[in-house]
């Protein structure tokens, strides 16, 4: 069980700031869930190999969440409760490792910047799926990206249409939109091929590998209707995630199975997950996640001693006594890396 405990943290490391965290038994005997139905993909020939020991199939882990969601969809997102959960989901194209703090690839199995550090070619794995079962290619790293950039478009002459201090007006405002423009300007996204794509920043952005890569990638297929009739904004809703959470689709380890505002967040194992481990067996090892919403750390604290959840993240002034206890009671600390939080 330890075993396997590391194994899911290696394998969520992109959605991990890192830190200590507290792993116990509390209630990894709960009986696994079935895999959610549609296509199953065969596993891609350019999988991500994730080189840890293996660990045992089927588990389910209980975990808690300080704060609810107010949506799904990352365009509108606001909220670290809802990043944790959409971050649960999607994936960019690079991510950090959780320990040394480079890039490293991720849906992105390499990339070349060229001498003037303009261009960022990527090169994305073959034969990923997303977890219904549809193919991952370029067509959806530039559908994401023009979302970001998508313009109103003044009817009268076909240009840009433009507010009263001259800026650009855009169709789907959204945090990326800004976070994404350099110095005011966008950079240009072109596809080469189906499975490369190439970024051309305006200036030098020595970011722009990590903020432009990592950038959570979303399904065309799924959502290229609602971007065409101007509802974008609207869709994987809380009311989505309550009644119809098959159509959040994605590419990380889990899919959402059930959402019951202020209580629980369910997710199921995503049937098409491109990572896998030594003996090229497709990841996770973990079957479910039961995420119980609390109120704040202090109840997901409190909820781990009384054994009600399955881990927890240590505050840097509660690493003493907690490594102290470890001998006495049924846990083990994991180091998951250098971390950026306070609480």
């Amino acid at each position: 069980m330890r075993q396997t405990g590391f194994d899911r943290y290696a394998a969520l490391r992109a959605c991990l700031l890192g830190g200590l965290v507290v792993w116990g038994l509390s209630a990894c005997n709960q009986a696994p869930s079935s895999r959610p139905e549609g296509t199953v993909a065969p596993i891609p020939e350019d999988a991500l190999v994730v080189d840890f020991p293996a660990g045992e199939y089927g588990a389910t882990i209980v975990e808690t969440l300080a704060g609810d969601l107010a949506t799904v969809n990352p365009l509108v997102n606001e909220s670290a409760a809802g990043s944790a959960v959409i971050g649960r989901i999607l994936e960019g194209l690079v991510t950090l490792d959780a320990h040394t703090g480079e890039v490293i690839p991720n849906l992105a199995k390499s990339w070349e910047i060229s001498d003037d550090n303009l261009q960022y070619t990527f090169h994305l794995r073959r034969g990923v799926h997303w977890s219904d079962g549809q193919p991952f290619t370029a067509d959806d790293v530039l559908f994401t990206w023009g979302t970001f950039f998508a313009k109103q478009m003044d009817p009268d002459n076909g240009e840009p249409q433009r507010d009263a201090h001259g800026r650009v007006k855009y169709r789907y405002t959204s945090r990326s939109t800004f976070g994404q423009l350099i110095n005011g300007q966008e950079p240009l996204v072109e596809k080469l091929d189906d499975y490369t794509v190439r970024f051309t920043t305006p200036e030098v952005y020595a970011p722009f590998l990590l903020f432009g890569g990592g950038e959570e990638i979303l399904p065309k297929h799924i959502l290229q209707s609602s971007f065409d009739d101007g509802t974008l904004m609207d869709q994987w809703s809380v009311e989505t995630a309550i009644n119809e959470p098959w159509k959040i689709v994605g590419l990380n380890m889990y899919v959402l199975e059930a959402y019951r505002p202020g209580e629980r967040i369910v997710f199921a194992k995503n049937p098409n997950y491109w990572k896998v481990n030594r003996a090229g067996e497709r990841l996770p090892y973990v079957q479910r996640v039961i995420t119980k919403i609390v109120q704040d750390v202090n109840s997901s604290n409190v909820a781990f001693a009384q054994g009600l959840t399955d881990f927890e993240s240590i505050a840097p002034d509660n690493v003493a006594w907690v490594k102290r206890g470890e001998a006495r009671f049924d846990y083990t600390i994991l180091d998951m890396g250098p971390s950026n939080q306070t609480n």
